[in-house]
């Protein structure tokens, strides 16, 4: 109904101006483009002060010559338009049907491209450039629709949701169902170990701090080769671990000194993935 009420206005619009006789139309190319493409209207003769007429639309050409003249098509929704030539109060006749179609969604790069998994706790901005948004376009990882915070016609700026580490997939889709094709987002789940420190101790237990990145709830601590498991509450008379957050594992150890000795410490991740194993001196 709207593309028919368009139709009929440009058409109603353009008849209620006298002819303008002098100049013809013998050809557009193409005949149907998304919004931002080139058109090109050969006819004659042209002057500087010609403007198009799609629909009820002015639009000023880019380029003039006697019998050429080009134009960049503006924001229009998809459908059928009646393009005639307009000068000083004067339109035109024969009207070409030209047809709008809808701009398909490209992306030309991501911000950032690689995140960490700690990265979206707190979450990362991820800005999304390109061209053929809309304000009504919609942001897609891995087919799942994300609310967006910014969009325009080249940039969508979003905060990235908890993702697990691997690679995902982002899209832009726009109302009409035209979708971008697709970019690859990397979650790096790989565990780092920073640095350790001595925490709370009662005598004979201590919290061994280990900081890093990348630290998860199904993580597992190896202390020389030995799975020291990452659990909730620290279970009595054992070693343990809990997890403080993503940066942060707590080693519950129970040494049978107090002496230092040479410790080695590894997290492992879901998947294989793992840190450098780290050597420290501590009880």
């Amino acid at each position: 109904m709207r593309k028919y009420f368009l139709f009929l206005l440009g058409f109603l619009l353009s008849t209620s101006l006298p002819a303008l006789a002098t100049v013809q139309i013998t050809s557009m190319s193409p005949d149907s483009a998304a919004p931002g493409d080139e058109i090109t209207v050969t006819g004659g003769p042209f002057s500087n002060e010609i403007e198009v007429l799609l629909g009820e639309i002015r639009i000023t050409p880019q380029a003039v010559s006697d019998r050429r003249l080009t134009f960049s098509l503006p924001e229009l929704p998809p459908g059928q338009y009646l393009l005639r030539l307009a000068e000083q109060g004067r339109v035109s006749a024969s009207p070409l049907l030209f047809r709008v179609t809808e701009s398909e969604p490209r992306i030309s790069s991501l911000q950032p491209v690689e995140v960490d998994v700690c990265d979206t706790d707190p979450p990362a901005q991820l800005t999304v450039e390109g061209q053929g948004f809309q304000s009504g376009s919609s942001l897609l990882i891995d087919g799942v629709t994300i609310g967006v915070e910014k969009i325009s016609s080249d940039r969508i700026t979003l905060t990235l949701p908890p993702l697990a580490p691997g690679t995902h997939q982002v899209q832009v889709a726009n109302p009409a169902g035209s979708r971008s094709l697709p970019r690859g987002l990397l979650v790096n789940g790989t565990p780092v170990i920073f640095s350790t420190r001595i925490g709370a101790d009662d005598v004979t237990t201590y919290a061994l701090i280990i900081e890093g990145k990348n630290f998860l709830a199904s993580s597992q601590l190896l202390v020389d080769g030995k799975r020291i498991p990452l659990v909730d509450r620290q279970p009595p008379g054992r070693e343990s671990a809990s997890l403080g957050d993503c940066r942060t594992i707590v080693y519950h150890r129970r040494p049978y000194s107090s002496q230092p000795k040479p410790i080695t410490l590894k997290v492992i991740n879901p998947g294989g993935r793992e840190s450098a194993a780290v050597t420290i001196q501590a009880p």
